[in-house]
């Protein structure tokens, strides 16, 4: 899957749609398989949103198929971009509250993605199963850059709680690059 974005894109409340991009700003996916090969294209025009459907090299009227297709691929492609990231984790904290939220989280492939979706929960909000979970999110994580800043955002108590505070330490201890786990460690001493 080959995905093009460009601009603030805004997503249906089912995540099937795109309801708008801003001004010359565009969303481009295109994937192949089983030798078969698919492309969307929607783009802001004058304020306008222009959708393109092609398969194969063939370009199709949008509706139905493209616009079918584009509801059966925007979850992997949202989860893979970080599109709309912000306004989506609010409207799944509003359906599911903060439980939802990290189930999502834990779907989500790339550790800057994920990010873009924790970084406006309110932690210190949490109850201590909740901050456990979005410690193991973290922990998952591959990159100690994403770490370190998942863990600044963490701005519970981290001493609050005896299992939080040996996930918390363990997840420092595992990053190998000093100068993430000093950002971490710095967050929690001026924090």
């Amino acid at each position: 899957m080959k995905i093009e974005h460009k601009g603030d894109i805004r997503l249906s409340n089912d995540d099937k749609s795109v309801i708008s991009v801003s001004l010359s700003g565009y969303l481009k996916i295109y994937k192949k398989t089983f030798g078969n090969k698919r492309g969307i294209e929607i783009v802001n025009v004058n304020g306008k949103l222009s959708y393109s459907y092609y398969s194969g090299n063939k370009k199709l009227p949008f509706e139905p198929e493209g616009s079918n297709w584009l509801a059966e691929i925007l979850l992997e492609v949202i989860r893979k971009t970080g599109i709309d990231a912000e306004r989506r984790a609010a409207r799944i904290y509003k359906k599911g509250g903060i439980t939802a939220v990290l189930e999502e989280v834990a779907e989500i492939p790339y550790d800057s993605e994920k990010n873009k979706t924790l970084g406006n929960l309110k932690i210190s909000k949490f109850s201590n199963s909740q901050k456990a979970s979005y410690l193991k999110v973290v922990k998952s994580m591959s990159y100690d850059s994403e770490k370190a800043k998942a863990l600044i955002l963490y701005d519970a108590d981290y001493h609050d709680n005896k299992n939080l505070s040996i996930l918390y330490f363990t997840i420092l201890k595992g990053m190998s690059y000093d100068s993430y786990r000093g950002k971490a460690l710095n967050n929690l001493l001026v924090g």
